[in-house]
């Protein structure tokens, strides 16, 4: 069996090479998204008692509480999301 050279043939195949491992790389970022919005979401339902009007704590507390919980939702807007992601630290027991 005689093939033809194909001049195009090494465009063609790093073209698809390429192809691939873009497809890969979005199936690794969605499957990494999901599971820091899983932590993240994880981390909101540990302090949504914070907010709760007769939660005992202070007005400055609960700010901060709110401030933190803000941050976290926001943490897929970050740049280099999901790769790279600046996690927010939680306030002291007491709010600091």
């Amino acid at each position: 069996m005689e093939t033809q050279w194909q001049s195009d043939l090494e465009n063609r195949v790093w073209g698809a090479l390429q192809r691939w491992v873009e497809h890969a790389r979005a199936i690794e970022a969605a499957r990494l998204a999901a599971e820091v919005r899983a932590e993240r979401d994880r981390l909101l339902a540990g302090c949504d008692c914070t907010q709760i009007a007769d939660f005992p704590t202070s007005e400055e507390a609960r700010t901060q509480w709110a401030a933190y919980r803000q941050a976290l939702r926001d943490v897929p807007q970050q740049e280099g999301f999901p790769w790279a992601v600046e996690w927010p630290v939680a306030p002291g027991p007491g709010g600091d």
